[in-house]
């Protein structure tokens, strides 16, 4: 594998996972509707807990979460909590159109 192509992988897998976090955001209907927590959405998304984790396992998706942050599709409510903005709900809803 080249680097090159590495790297797209990396990326697109990063705007998979982007996607899917924001997907959860947005169906989330508990009592603070779109509000979350990183283990939450961990949870939701059926991802395993590491047996030997160093860090929090949750990092990946407070890195995530992060990310959505920057592109303004979430914001960061209080301590753990997450929710998806207006315009995340505008790229959840221009996919599902697709």
């Amino acid at each position: 594998m080249t680097d090159n192509t590495r790297n797209e992988i990396a990326r697109h897998s990063l705007e998979i996972l982007k996607l899917a976090v924001l997907e959860v955001l947005y169906q989330h209907t508990g009592p603070h509707k779109g509000c979350m927590s990183a283990a939450d959405i961990r949870e939701k998304l059926k991802i395993q807990r590491p047996k030997y984790a160093a860090g929090s396992v949750n990092d990946l998706f407070h890195g995530t979460l992060s990310y959505l942050k920057d592109d303004k599709y979430a914001d960061h409510i209080y301590r753990d909590a997450w929710r998806i903005t207006e315009l995340g709900i505008s790229v959840i809803e221009k996919e599902n159109a697709l």
